[in-house]
């Protein structure tokens, strides 16, 4: 099944549901994945309120295990925790574990952390991070 301009919502079994918003979507039953182009995404807490919101070129969205690889130009942001994501390559995002690898020209924003990397890794639960291959920026401890 293909949408265009399509809204849709992915209601997950541990997590809040996200909603989804594309030029064009693509729906392949048959292996519980999505395509999407043109796309942007937030996911609401309890409260009503947006946890974590994003954008890319492209997404490919794997409904039965909840991950999301976005690409091309891609925004991911915790608002929880204040941290933006900025890839020009992609970003695969697992939203049952709340798991984040970005590789390309990757830009992380958080607090008091400004950095540029070519790799980064981060757990938005545990609020741990990893990356290698820094570029530019300051972490203060």
């Amino acid at each position: 099944m293909i949408l265009e301009n399509g809204t849709f919502t992915l209601y997950q079994e541990r997590e809040s549901p996200i909603e989804f918003s594309a030029r064009t979507v693509s729906f392949y039953e048959a292996d519980s994945t999505a395509e999407l182009d043109d796309m942007s995404f937030r996911q609401i807490s309890e409260d009503g309120s947006t946890s974590i919101e994003g954008s890319a070129d492209h997404g490919q969205l794997d409904t039965e295990n909840e991950i999301m690889v976005l690409s091309g130009s891609v925004q991911l942001i915790s608002n929880r925790d204040s941290m933006q994501i900025i890839a020009d390559g992609h970003i695969t995002f697992n939203t049952r574990t709340q798991e984040v690898e970005a590789e390309g020209k990757v830009s992380v924003q958080k607090e008091d952390i400004s950095f540029n990397s070519s790799h980064f890794y981060g757990n938005l639960l545990s609020e741990s991070y990893s990356f290698t291959a820094l570029e530019e920026g300051r972490i203060i401890i």
